[in-house]
C-alpha cells in the first residue's frame, strides 16, 4: 500500500483503526511500529485517538500538553480526535500544533465517527480544500452528525 500510494503521490488518509473508543485493542502490538515504518511516512495525514496515537508515539497522554507532545512524535501530519480529552482535538501539521476544542455531546452513539472523520477528510482534500481547512471542515461534519444523530446512519451535510 504504501508502495502505491509513493508511486501515485495519493494523499492518503490514514485512520489506524488500533483500539476502540471504548479502549478495547484491535490489532496485534507489532501494527504501531508497522505503521510508523511504513505508511504514515508516504500518507498525508493520520487520525488517531487518544489511545491509538500513545500507540503511534510511545507517549502517555492525560493532557492537552501530552497531546500535543505526542503529535510532535508521530511520523505524519496528525489528528488526534479528542473525544477522551474533554473535546480538545490536536492537529499537527508539518511541525506547527493547533488545538480546536468542541463541547462533548452526551451520547453513546459513536460507533464509526473515525472512519467517518476521516473519509470526510479525503472527501474535502479531493475537492481542493488545503489540509487543515478540510480537518476544520471534516471536524464540524462529524460534530454535526453526533449532533443530530441516532442509531444508525451519520446524519449531516458534506
Amino acid at each position: 500500500v504504501s508502495q502505491k500510494i509513493k508511486e501515485y503521490d495519493l494523499k492518503a488518509v490514514v485512520d489506524p483503526v488500533m483500539v476502540a473508543t471504548s479502549g478495547g485493542d484491535l490489532t496485534k502490538e507489532d501494527l504501531a511500529d508497522a505503521l510508523n515504518k511504513y505508511l504514515l511516512p508516504h500518507s498525508i495525514l493520520t487520525t488517531p485517538n487518544i489511545s491509538e496515537a500513545e500507540k503511534l508515539s510511545g507517549i502517555k497522554i492525560n493532557n492537552q500538553e501530552d497531546a500535543i507532545e505526542a503529535s510532535k512524535n508521530i511520523k505524519c501530519n496528525c489528528l488526534i480526535t479528542g473525544g477522551h480529552l474533554d473535546g480538545i482535538n490536536t492537529i499537527n501539521i508539518d511541525g506547527k500544533t493547533t488545538v480546536k476544542k468542541q463541547e462533548l455531546i452526551e451520547t453513546d452513539n459513536l460507533h464509526g465517527t473515525g472512519c467517518n472523520l476521516s473519509a470526510a477528510i479525503a472527501a474535502y482534500l479531493a475537492n481542493d480544500n488545503d489540509l487543515h481547512t478540510s480537518i476544520l471542515k471534516a471536524l464540524d461534519y462529524v460534530y454535526e452528525g453526533i449532533e443530530n444523530g441516532n442509531y444508525g446512519t451519520l446524519i449531516a451535510k458534506l
